[in-house]
């Protein structure tokens, strides 16, 4: 499943960067979140669970992971994939995780650790390795 969603949104970045970059910003998130339900629905009807009468902190939850990470974290990938290129906005999506540890201590105050830091440091080096490469690199 990991494999399948990383080529997946791949191949999204891929196309919307050659295709789909005259498209408005929530026209291919929509289809990618239906291409999403349609392809994770077999392995929910296989190895899901009988539904329960949601509390509201659950609701609260599925609405803040719809409209926020889906709609509004995809709606700003697809900007910085038409703002800076596929290539740029992928090698700075590699910040993720570092943002992730950095916002779990902001707000759930989970303690920051060495390793944290320097896993950012390695990703901010290959950032820098990778833009002195293309600096120089002959332009065409």
């Amino acid at each position: 499943m990991a494999t399948g969603g990383m080529l997946a949104f791949a191949s999204g970045t891929v196309f919307f960067r050659g295709q789909g970059i005259g498209l408005p910003v929530l026209q291919p998130n929509f289809w990618q979140s239906i291409a999403g339900a349609v392809a994770l629905l077999p392995m929910a009807i296989v190895f899901g669970q009988p539904l329960a009468v949601p509390s509201t902190a659950t609701m609260i939850a599925i609405a803040h992971l719809v409209l926020v990470v889906t709609i509004g974290g995809m709606s700003l990938w697809l900007v910085l994939i038409r703002i800076s290129g596929a290539s740029t906005a992928s090698s700075y999506h590699l910040f993720n995780p570092f943002f992730g540890v950095l916002l779990a201590y902001l707000i759930l105050g989970e303690p920051l650790r060495m390793m944290d830091f320097m896993g950012a440091g390695l990703i901010v080096s290959g950032l820098f390795l990778s833009a002195q490469a293309r600096a120089r690199a002959p332009q065409c």
